[in-house]
């Protein structure tokens, strides 16, 4: 949400940003301002029951804004189902004054419990932002991923069919982390995740991959990261799962793979058809910028 405050502030609004304290002493300082404010957005963050009842007291309106599955553990777990986490959610979205969800699925998982319920889907920067320039080859094709070190191993899911491109065409895996990734067989170069650089690394790719599993957990997600690379112009390959199915129009704006054998077959369309991908690139553009850039959401 904090790629959208310049936008927000731009239309009259004045935003505010607190981290939710830990301390009980800071919690109160925090709670005793929120009178000032019009509205308080809690993004994600599932309080705990007096937590929440103090929040709810204090604040005139209290809109809630999720993007993931907040409701289950994460994919990691064991035991993805969480009745803490269940119960904190159903409290949040029942007791906001407005629930705003990143796509159709979780705003169905909010509606079991809320009624006043928005679809606001992720937003991207456009504007200003660097754009792959296809006149310019690189020296080999360039599979790049962008994402935090705990999500590396969605990447990794993909090393046989990377292995097998690698060993039949001159390519790297370009990694845009803040923590480094290794593949045997695969040429890897790492790359130092930063806010000011990421756009620029990501414009230099020649086609963004987007591996997810099938479950619940990445079934909320909301393709953010197919959409930084098609902001860019850059082609994208990415699980067949959840919002990538609306995203991504396959053959269109980019490749859909439901295995490790689409995805070798598809990856290998874009290496072997520079025009396709740039096609595709230019038109995932153009989707971005008409539907999901920050000043059309």
């Amino acid at each position: 949400m904090l790629n959208l405050i310049p936008v927000l502030n731009s239309t009259g609004l004045n935003i505010t940003v607190e981290q939710y304290p830990v301390s009980l002493k800071k919690k109160l300082d925090l709670y005793r301002i929120l009178h000032r404010f019009d509205a308080v957005v809690l993004q994600k963050k599932l309080l705990s029951f007096p937590d929440f009842k103090l929040l709810r007291m204090f604040s005139k309106r209290i809109v809630y804004d999720f993007d993931d599955a907040v409701y289950i553990r994460d994919d990691q777990a064991t035991e993805p189902v969480s009745r803490t986490r269940l119960a904190r959610f159903s409290r949040t979205v029942a007791n906001a004054d407005l629930v705003v969800a990143g796509t159709p699925f979780l705003a169905d998982e909010a509606a079991k419990f809320a009624k006043n319920i928005s679809i606001v889907p992720s937003a991207v920067e456009v504007t200003g932002i660097p754009v792959k320039n296809w006149q310019t080859a690189n020296e080999r094709f360039v599979i790049g991923w962008v994402g935090s070190g705990g999500n590396l191993r969605y990447l990794e899911n993909l090393a046989e069919p990377l292995r097998k491109l690698a060993g039949e065409y001159p390519l790297e895996l370009r990694v845009i982390s803040n923590k480094p990734a290794y593949m045997e067989g695969v040429p890897v170069v790492n790359i130092q995740w930063s806010l000011e650089g990421q756009a620029q690394e990501i414009a230099r790719f020649d086609a963004g991959l987007m591996p997810l599993p099938k479950t619940h957990w990445s079934q909320g997600k909301c393709s953010y990261k197919a959409l930084q690379y098609m902001a860019a112009g850059v082609p994208v390959v990415a699980t067949d799962w959840g919002y990538n199915r609306q995203v991504i129009r396959e053959g269109e704006t980019g490749l859909l793979a439901e295995d490790d054998m689409q995805y070798y077959r598809k990856i290998r369309l874009l290496i072997e058809s520079p025009e396709l991908a740039k096609s595709m690139g230019d038109a995932g553009r153009r989707l971005v910028e008409r539907e999901y850039s920050i000043e059309v959401v």
